[in-house]
């Protein structure tokens, strides 16, 4: 940190109110810690300023700087309260020495004008019995930690008690984690598990299937099955390709459109991956890739006529494809989820034709779970190219795109795609026995009813309780919205709820639910019993003001 001196004292000057942080703390654990404070001085303090000048919490462990804290707040002006969240690291057992101290960067510390640190003795013990979780997150935090975290990175409660962190083994709709403890689960794999986790049809043959390799020097046989199966289920599939994850079949169906098209602009609305192409719908500076700055992939709003219509015409005769999700996109972290418009969906499809593009829909997280089967044969609207993932290899990674022969016959010699893994045969034997066990049952409208029930439920509870808040958005993808309060109070409830739902052993993403095939009226009950109670830990907590106190992870983004 470099520090400039010769302000006035009163600029930076803080008064510290409650430090919330388990007690005792155990040895080895990764813990979330957050203290009150009020803004005393005459500067007010910022998150994340463009000048970089942020002011952050310095937390420090028998001397040593251990962790930096943030503010959960944008700002805090004088005379105003802030909230500080950190997550610490505990060391081995015994008494230390804890001194937490505000830094305005490339300023000061507090300290050093005149504000006295807060300093706090802390009891570290051990923990009863070895945990595996913690030994496992150490490697990961070190080595490998770009994945989910329901907790984000933290391994105990308030209360000493373990979080869920790593998974040893699922089944149907529970899974179970490396302690041996179980979970209901809606996050199913983000939508992969549609038909449970090691479904007995699915797992059956891959098992009869596991005398053979399943990377091939030429197209194992079975790809040709699942292609044909694949175009008889989806209305616009003529002809199609494969790949590992939703991310390759969006990538394929861009190049596809830019290929046969000449064009090079796509307007989106949804998520459609990681690769390059969509992150350059920021001009790639973000991301530091390197390619053209100006931005060539350019939003338009879901459901919105208007907004396509101006989108196409600012960008007229440069389009080379109209890229959807058709159902529930997620609008922001509270949603909103709407449903296909089948007016908006027909609309789109004409604009795209009058304007020579394609029209692509995502249908990663729609397939095989709407109503159906698919949006385009729900309302009869058939786009050139559909993209599908998740659901189709029955939990195994696979993807593909499908469309119209034309467009595959003329683009795909241009397209350089050949990833070694796409005709791997293990999760096409997967994708065969999913394919045929969407035919033999309504899973849509099972999921429906589940959802729908849930929806009812969790509703009901919330208006008994009070609450602004509801469960919003189409049964097969769900979330709860809370209304009311700054959007920083909307962060702390969404993520209490979160919380006190996992320690009722009830696992979301974020707040969003997936229900599946394997969701039966247990799974129901228990998710309504773990509802009414997180809930009413909201409400209270509404009531008394003690939203942040409360949290034992960090506030979800």
């Amino acid at each position: 940190m470099i520090f400039r001196r010769g302000r006035r004292q009163t600029e930076y000057a803080v008064v510290y109110g409650t430090l919330a942080l388990p007690e005792p703390l155990v040895a080895g654990s990764h813990v979330r810690g957050s203290v009150e404070t009020r803004n005393t001085g005459t500067s007010t303090w910022r998150r994340a300023p463009e000048d970089g000048g942020a002011v952050d919490l310095a937390v420090y462990l028998d001397g040593v700087l251990h962790a930096t804290g943030h503010m959960l707040q944008d700002s805090t002006a004088p005379g105003a309260p802030g909230i500080f969240s950190f997550l610490l690291r505990v060391p081995d057992a015994g008494e230390h020495s804890l001194r937490l101290d505000l830094v305005a960067q490339n300023q000061c510390f507090f300290s050093e004008r005149g504000s006295s640190p807060l300093t706090r003795s802390v009891r570290v013990v051990r923990p009863s019995l070895p945990s595996l979780s913690e030994a496992l997150l150490d490697t990961a935090v070190a080595r490998n930690p770009w994945f989910e975290w329901p907790t984000q990175g933290v391994s105990r409660d308030e209360r000493g008690q373990l979080w869920p962190l790593f998974v040893r083994r699922a089944l149907g709709c529970r899974i179970a984690d490396v302690e041996g403890r179980e979970y209901l689960d809606f996050v199913m794999g983000f939508g992969s598990a549609l038909l449970g986790y090691a479904h007995p049809r699915i797992q059956a043959a891959l098992h009869a299937a596991l005398d053979s390799g399943a990377i091939l020097p030429l197209p194992p046989e079975i790809e040709m099955e699942v292609t044909d199966a694949l175009c008889a289920a989806v209305p616009c599939a003529e002809m199609a390709v494969f790949g590992k994850n939703g991310s390759d079949a969006c990538t394929v169906a861009v190049r596809l459109a830019r290929a046969v098209t000449g064009r090079s602009h796509v307007v989106f609305c949804g998520f459609h991956g990681w690769q390059d192409w969509y992150l350059q719908r920021d001009g790639f500076p973000p991301s530091r890739v390197t390619g053209n700055s100006e931005a060539r992939v350019v939003p338009f709003a879901f459901n919105d006529i208007a907004s396509l219509e101006a989108t196409l015409e600012r960008h007229r005769g440069a389009v080379a494809a109209v890229m959807l999700e058709p159902a529930a996109p997620v609008e922001g972290p509270q949603g909103p989820l709407r449903d296909a418009d089948p007016v908006f969906l027909r609309a789109a499809k004409e604009l795209a034709e009058r304007h020579g593009a394609l029209l692509v829909f995502d249908e990663i997280l729609t397939g095989f779970r709407y109503p159906s089967g698919t949006v385009q044969r729900a309302h009869g609207v058939t786009p050139d190219l559909c993209c599908l993932g998740k659901a189709l290899g029955g939990g195994l990674p696979l993807s593909a795109v499908v469309g119209r022969a034309e467009i595959f016959r003329r683009g795909m010699p241009l397209i350089y795609y050949g990833p070694t893994f796409k005709s791997e045969a293990y999760s096409l034997v997967a994708a065969r026995e999913a394919l045929r066990l969407y035919r033999d049952i309504d899973v849509p409208a099972h999921v429906g009813r589940v959802g729908e029930q849930l929806r009812d439920e969790i509703n009901r509870i919330s208006h008994a309780l009070g609450l602004s808040a509801e469960m919003i958005g189409p049964p097969f993808r769900m979330t709860m919205r809370f209304m009311g309060g700054s959007d920083l109070d909307v962060r702390l409830m969404r993520t209490l709820l979160h919380q006190e739902l996992l320690k009722r052993r009830v696992l979301t993403y974020k707040g969003f639910l997936l229900p599946s095939l394997a969701h039966d009226d247990p799974a129901i009950a228990q998710a309504t019993q773990a509802y009414g109670e997180a809930l009413s830990v909201v409400a209270d907590a509404i009531k008394d003001g003690s939203l942040a106190r409360r949290l034992a992870i960090p506030p979800l983004s």
